[in-house]
C-alpha cells in the first residue's frame, strides 16, 4: 500500500484575519520525506514551529496569487529555514517557490531592505498568463543567493498535485497450482521454468491464456492520488478538466449565508439571503459553501475540504475528528477535539459544512451531514488512496495532539 499523504492546515481565515484562532493562508502537503507548502500568509512561520513539523523538511512553496494573506510570509519562513549564523556555507539549492508574476520582486527587493543573511540558495518559478512578461532573471538582477528560475505560462491557476498510478501485487498463491498444471506445455513455448510466463505477462500487462485454457489477469492499476488546491476564486472552472476525479478539493468558502434561526440572538449580521450573499461573494472574487460544492460535484471529488473563512465564521471553541466512509462518503466524529456544542459558533460552521455538502452529493438526509469539512487551524488529514473507504480511510486529527501525544 502507498505511503499516506498528509495535507495539513497551518492558516484557514481570509485576508480579514488573522484572528486568535485562525491565522491567515497557509497548507502543507507532506509526501513522507518533503514537505510542500500552499501559501504563506504572514505569521506561517509561528504556525510552522507549532505544528511539530520540522522547518528543515520544507522544499518547496506554492503561492496561489500576490494578496498579503498569501504570500507576507514567504521571506521570514526562508530566512529560519536558510538561516546564515554559523555552520557552514552552503551553495545547494534549498527552496523553490512558485507563484505569479512579481513574486521574484517581492522576495528580492524584502531580502535587500531587510540586509537578511541567507545560507543557501533558492529559486523562484513565475506563472505567468499568455502575453505577461516576467521579471527577468539575468545574473545582475539575482540576489546573491537565487538561481535563476523557469517561466511557465499558462491560462487559470491552481495547484494539482498527481500521483501516478501504481499497479498492485501479482496474487502468486492464485496461479501457482494452474502454472505447475501447464508446465510442461509452457515448457514446449519457451517458458522454463514455468513461472517465466508471470514476467511476460507483467510486461505485456494484459491477460494470459495457458495452455490448458486458465487466464491470468495481469495485477490491477491503483488510480492514483490527486490533490487539487484553490486559492481565492469564484470562477474556478477553467480548472475543471485538471481537477477532475479529485481524491481532495481544498476549496475556498469566504462568506456564507447563515439563517438568522441558527443564532441565539435571531438576527444576521451578513447579507439578507443566499442570493445576496452569493452576489456579494462573486463581486469580490470570493465563493461560498454552495459554490464549492458545485464544483466539486463538477469534479466528482472524493472529500471536500473548505477553508479561507471570513472573520465572521469563527471556528467552534474545539474541532472534531473524522473518518471517511466510501459508501457515502461521510466523516464520521470518533475522537479528539469534539465540536458536538451547540453554541453559536458550532452551528454555523455546522451550517457551512451542510451548505456544502447539499451541492456536492445533493443530499438531504442529514444524517449523512457533515461530508464536507470546514477546516480549522492544524488539521491534518492522511489521504491514504484515492478513493474514501472504511477500510482504508483518510483519518482527520489536529497537529497539536499529534505533537503532544
Amino acid at each position: 500500500m502507498p505511503k499516506a499523504v498528509n495535507l495539513s492546515f497551518l492558516g484557514t481565515c481570509s485576508g480579514g484575519g488573522p484572528l486568535l484562532n485562525r491565522s491567515c493562508s497557509s497548507s502543507l502537503i507532506d509526501v513522507s520525506g518533503p514537505v510542500w507548502m500552499v501559501d504563506c500568509a504572514e505569521g506561517t512561520l509561528r504556525q510552522l514551529m507549532l505544528s511539530g513539523i520540522k522547518m528543515s523538511r520544507l522544499r518547496r512553496i506554492f503561492i496561489t496569487h500576490l494578496h498579503a494573506d498569501h504570500c507576507l510570509g514567504v521571506v521570514p519562513v526562508m530566512s529560519n529555514l536558510m538561516s546564515g549564523a554559523g555552520g557552514t556555507e552552503r551553495t545547494d539549492l534549498r527552496l523553490e517557490v512558485y507563484g505569479l508574476s512579481g513574486l521574484r520582486e517581492l522576495i528580492r527587493t524584502t531580502l535587500k531592505i531587510t540586509k537578511l543573511q541567507l545560507n543557501g540558495r533558492y529559486a523562484v518559478h513565475e506563472l505567468l498568463h499568455p502575453g505577461e512578461t516576467p521579471y527577468p532573471c539575468a545574473q545582475e538582477e539575482l540576489h546573491g543567493n537565487e538561481l535563476p528560475g523557469r517561466d511557465i505560462y499558462l491560462n487559470s491557476l491552481g495547484y494539482v498535485f498527481r500521483e501516478p498510478p501504481q499497479t498492485s501485487r501479482l496474487e502468486l498463491t492464485q496461479i501457482m497450482d494452474p502454472i505447475n498444471r501447464n508446465k510442461e506445455a509452457l515448457a514446449k513455448i519457451g517458458f522454463s521454468p514455468p513461472f517465466k510466463v508471470i514476467d511476460h505477462i507483467l510486461s505485456i500487462r494484459q491477460p494470459y491464456t495457458l495452455p490448458d485454457g486458465y487466464v491470468i489477469d495481469p495485477p490491477s492499476q491503483i488510480p492514483g492520488r490527486k490533490l487539487v488546491i484553490l486559492g481565492d476564486t469564484h470562477d474556478p472552472w477553467a480548472m475543471k478538466d485538471l481537477a477532475m476525479d479529485a481524491s481532495v478539493l481544498v476549496h475556498e468558502a469566504t462568506n456564507a449565508y447563515i439563517p438568522p434561526n441558527l443564532l441565539r440572538s435571531g438576527r444576521s449580521s451578513g447579507p439578507p439571503s443566499e442570493e445576496a450573499v452569493r452576489a456579494k461573494a462573486i463581486s469580490r472574487g470570493h465563493s461560498t459553501p454552495g459554490m464549492a460544492g458545485e464544483f466539486a460535484k463538477a469534479i466528482n471529488a472524493q472529500r471536500v475540504i473548505l477553508n479561507h473563512f471570513s472573520a465572521r465564521f469563527q471556528p467552534a471553541d474545539s474541532s472534531p475528528s473524522y473518518t471517511w466512509s466510501s459508501s457515502s462518503r461521510t466523516p464520521r466524529q470518533h475522537h479528539g477535539r469534539g465540536r458536538s456544542g451547540d453554541d453559536d459558533k458550532a452551528r454555523v460552521i455546522r451550517e457551512i459544512e451542510r451548505q456544502a455538502t447539499s451541492a456536492w452529493l445533493e443530499s438531504s438526509d442529514p444524517s449523512k451531514w457533515p461530508t464536507a469539512v470546514a477546516a480549522w487551524d492544524f488539521l491534518s488529514i492522511d489521504i491514504r488512496e484515492h478513493e474514501a473507504r472504511d477500510n482504508m480511510n483518510a483519518d482527520i486529527t489536529d497537529l497539536r495532539d499529534q505533537r503532544n501525544g
